[in-house]
């Protein structure tokens, strides 16, 4: 069962609801870069757990993550709209030690499509935006 975090308002999981069960992986990122929402897919692909990335600087799970600044960039100058692109990402993984290494499977990194939409208060209580990530 999945729990909601602070930054996870009950009405905003509400809201969000269908996008649980897109078959794409789907990423909702507040004007800070931190992660807001994770559907069970992206979960799946990026290896990671909704509970631990909620409230991170979705950048900082990627060893260079320059083109995700650089999407919350354009969002906030107004330049995002709709963007399609493609994304390769290696993330980082931690051994038992706490050190930093690749993570699942990720020797040559993640490469997804992915459409990129500007989100305003009219889809969130916050500026955004919203990645959803099809592995290539």
């Amino acid at each position: 069962m999945r729990t909601t975090s602070p930054l996870q308002s009950a009405p905003m999981m509400a809201e969000w609801a269908g996008l649980e069960l897109v078959p794409s992986g789907v990423v909702i990122l507040d004007e800070r870069g931190r992660t807001r929402f994770l559907n069970p897919m992206a979960e799946q692909l990026l290896g990671v757990s909704v509970r631990a990335v909620v409230g991170q600087m979705f950048s900082r799970l990627f060893l260079d993550g320059s083109a995700i600044e650089a999407l919350l960039a354009d969002q906030l100058a107004g330049r995002l709209g709709i963007k399609h692109l493609d994304l390769r990402l290696e993330r980082i993984g931690r051994d038992s030690d706490d050190r930093p290494v690749l993570g699942r499977d990720m020797r040559e990194g993640l490469q997804f499509e992915s459409i990129a939409v500007a989100l305003d208060e009219s889809f969130a209580p916050f500026r955004g935006v919203l990645l959803e990530l099809r592995e290539i």
